[in-house]
């Protein structure tokens, strides 16, 4: 059993066809469901919980970056397969994953093709796109192996499934790659020297 979980923002007017056309497509393929909304008001994990306990075996998730964290971020250990129907923007997540925008990714969905990724714990919470840690005071260890600090601020990107770019080198294009099958996670750090009394570079 199917059930799609649907973000807030998808009642605006401008994605009623886009989701006409998701719908459309599920039920051609056979493999349409039941919708539930989100709101600010439902917690994630326990309404798929509940969806489970009803028989659900797969969690689709309908919408963008955002939805995704929401509902990974609280339900990531729940005992279902998650898919995710990407509609419209920030949808880089999506890029990643190499689903289609709307309608198209229903095509991924129906061949039911199952691949494992990584996701990171922190402060009791899953994360499943990146963690950025603000220029701290930061010693960070690696599977108890080695140690990295810094003897002044450091910053630090952990990414999972998106890519960043340190913001000095964004006109760059230096678009860090990531692999979120690696089975592992990645860091990437950046010391920081302090150039005045109130400014790092």
């Amino acid at each position: 059993m199917y059930v799609y979980i649907y973000d807030n923002f998808l009642r605006q007017k401008k994605y009623l066809s886009v989701i006409k056309a998701i719908e459309v497509n599920l039920t051609d393929f056979g493999i349409a469901g039941k919708v539930v909304r989100l709101s600010n008001y439902n917690d994630a994990k326990a309404m798929i919980d509940e969806e489970i306990h009803r028989g659900a075996k797969t969690v689709v998730m309908v919408g963008n970056d955002e939805t995704f964290g929401q509902i990974l971020s609280r339900a990531a250990g729940c005992e279902c397969t998650f898919g995710f129907l990407p509609v419209g923007p920030d949808n880089s997540i999506a890029d990643v994953l190499g689903i289609p925008l709307g309608a198209e990714g229903t095509t991924v969905l129906s061949r039911r093709r199952k691949q494992l990724l990584d996701v990171g714990w922190v402060n009791s919470r899953y994360f499943v796109g990146q963690l950025h840690v603000l220029p701290s005071h930061i010693e960070v260890i690696y599977d108890d192996r080695f140690r990295v600090t810094a003897s002044d601020l450091m910053e630090v990107v952990v990414c999972n499934l998106q890519p960043f770019y340190w913001k000095r080198f964004q006109k760059d294009g230096a678009q860090q790659v990531v692999h979120p099958q690696a089975g592992k996670l990645e860091a990437f750090l950046r010391p920081l020297t302090k150039k005045g009394w109130l400014r790092y570079t």
